[in-house]
């Protein structure tokens, strides 16, 4: 029987490596680095509070969860804006696909009370620059009793935070 023996390097190296394999590239935790309008160059994440997405395993399914600093602990995502209620939210369509490094959802908050104004929301992002960055785009459609009302879509780009 041999014995291989490894170095303090080659250790983490090859513990990196599996957990990698493991672990998949969308799991872990994002910070919004960047978001705008459409295809404008301003850099909108600055201006309001901070975002983090996190995906990690539960119960053997991927599942995400964002946090600012407005809320906290993590929540589950997609989470309801600070004048909805949670019950506000109804998922559509969730697609979480590890083996394409892709996850979209498609939610619709429904009207506050007294209005008829619902927003549909798909936001849809993928794993780039070899898992550092999670880039994507949120679109934001307006319904009115029913009836479709203006959109707008914001560009984001999430980095992974170590």
């Amino acid at each position: 029987m041999s014995v291989v023996r490894f170095s303090g390097v080659t250790f983490l190296l090859l513990l990196a490596a599996v957990t990698a394999v493991v672990a998949g590239p969308l799991e872990g935790r994002w910070h919004l680095v960047h978001e705008s309008y459409g295809k404008g160059k301003g850099n909108l994440a600055g201006e309001h509070r901070p975002v983090d997405l996190e995906f990690k395993r539960v119960g053997g399914e991927l599942a995400g969860a964002m946090r600012t600093d407005e809320v906290r602990p993590f929540v589950s995502w997609p989470f309801a804006p600070a004048d909805r209620s949670a019950d506000a939210i109804r998922v559509v369509e969730r697609t979480v696909d590890p083996e394409e490094d892709r996850v979209r959802v498609r939610y619709v908050v429904e009207p506050r009370p007294g209005d008829d104004l619902a927003l549909d929301i798909v936001e849809d992002y993928r794993v780039v620059e070899e898992g550092r960055a999670l880039v994507g785009r949120v679109t934001v459609a307006f319904v009115d009793d029913g009836e479709p009302r203006g959109s707008y879509e914001l560009q984001r780009r999430f980095e992974r935070v170590p």
